[in-house]
């Protein structure tokens, strides 16, 4: 076998040469068999490929007694039951006269701030199938918000503040939005809709969520189960009319697993970089959350 030593090393040239004594083995050997039934590797390569390589069981949950089925809620319920003092969030924004202001939140924070929102919601009739807006921009309020959703057992609709007022309006009503969740900021940007609004900062809402109870509702109670809704995303619209996607626990779960599996070195962190409004930002805040490193806003 003749081939160029700049393109090629000698061990893919013998492996080619291997695959091909193994062609013309098969076929004398079932010389009635088709070309395309014919198989070109090796019982050990079978094996490597086939049952070493595909060997991707993992065990989702720790203490399926507890939740039963693997939600991105459970997995994150783990982290904050393994280190609940471990810095879970850090937010770093400009500040004035050009400072960074850094804000941290630790999965002891996260969890007990989530599960107040989703005894609000819970008590404002959203549960599994609601639909609940988050127009809050990314911050630690949207992280809060998505899983206080999620918590609750019904799909958040993300709803980017900078979207076309168009835009917003049609997905708030096709999305069939009960509630929207935001900060005192956007709500000059969310005026014109006829939707039931709950500002985060609010001096009263924050009244409202200080008198509930920090302790997580159970799972059953919310039906949650990975088959369950956990987002509704909206397309571009670029060939017509944005379309709704809707994407369940059980996917979000498959993802952040899988990234686990490629390993995470020690002193590592995950960076939140993208709109609230595109898919990217579900595997970017997860990753960090259900993983237990540090997620960076």
């Amino acid at each position: 076998l003749e081939y160029s030593c700049d393109l090629f090393e000698a061990d893919w040239a013998e492996g080619l040469l291997a695959h091909y004594q193994q062609l013309l083995a098969a076929m004398v050997a079932t010389p009635e068999r088709r070309l395309s039934q014919l198989a070109m590797l090796s019982d050990v390569e079978r094996y490597r490929q086939i049952v070493l390589w595909n060997d991707s069981g993992e065990a989702a949950l720790e203490n399926p007694a507890r939740h039963q089925e693997p939600t991105i809620v459970a997995l994150f319920e783990q982290q904050v039951e393994r280190r609940p003092e471990a810095v879970a969030l850090t937010l770093i924004a400009d500040g004035q006269s050009g400072r960074q202001l850094s804000s941290h939140l630790t999965y002891d924070e996260l969890e007990r701030r989530a599960n107040r929102l989703a005894r609000l919601l819970v008590q404002r009739d959203i549960g599994p199938e609601s639909r609940v807006g988050i127009g809050t921009g990314r911050n630690l309020s949207m992280v809060i918000a998505i899983l206080g959703v999620l918590k609750a057992g019904a799909a958040y609709v993300p709803v980017d503040p900078d979207y076309p007022k168009a835009r917003i309006a049609y997905v708030m009503s096709d999305a069939q939005v009960q509630i929207l969740l935001l900060e005192c900021a956007q709500q000059a940007v969310f005026a014109d809709l006829e939707v039931e609004c709950l500002a985060l900062d609010d001096a009263e809402i924050k009244k409202q969520l200080a008198s509930q109870s920090e302790a997580p509702l159970a799972a059953p109670a919310q039906g949650r189960h990975p088959d369950q809704a956990a987002y509704l995303m909206y397309t571009s619209g670029s060939t017509g009319q944005p379309k709704g996607v809707v994407c369940c626990h059980r996917s979000i779960v498959n993802r952040v697993q899988w990234l686990a599996r490629l390993g995470i070195e020690p002193g590592e962190v995950f960076c939140q970089k993208t709109s609230i409004g595109f898919v990217d930002h579900v595997a970017e805040l997860f990753q960090g959350l259900v993983n237990g490193v540090p997620l960076v806003m």
